[in-house]
């Protein structure tokens, strides 16, 4: 990006002018970026999701889903959802 402002890579930041500044503004607001790998994302899983909810609360129903990785707004996401019914610590009512 520093090369289409034909600028040195190494100018100072204190020594730029007002028409500098908000050339490199619209250069930024007007460039586009491809999406970030979803490489460093680690999600539980579906399975290993619904295995902790089953040793853990001990429902009577269990559901589970994932999503495939995302980009929001500009950061990689895995959605995971567990939802269960009963169990041995269930108390009456919705308990979220």
């Amino acid at each position: 990006l520093v090369a289409e402002l034909q600028w040195a890579a190494d100018t100072p930041v204190d020594t730029l002018q007002d028409k500098q500044i908000v050339a490199l503004y619209q250069l930024l607001r007007d460039a586009t970026f491809g999406n970030p790998s979803a490489s460093c994302l680690s999600p539980v899983g579906e399975y290993n999701m619904r295995l902790g909810i089953i040793k853990e609360l001990r429902p009577d129903l269990v559901a589970t889903h994932q999503e495939s990785a995302c980009v929001v707004e500009g950061h990689p996401a895995v959605i995971e959802a567990g939802v269960c019914l009963g169990g041995r610590d269930a108390k009456p009512g919705i308990t979220v």
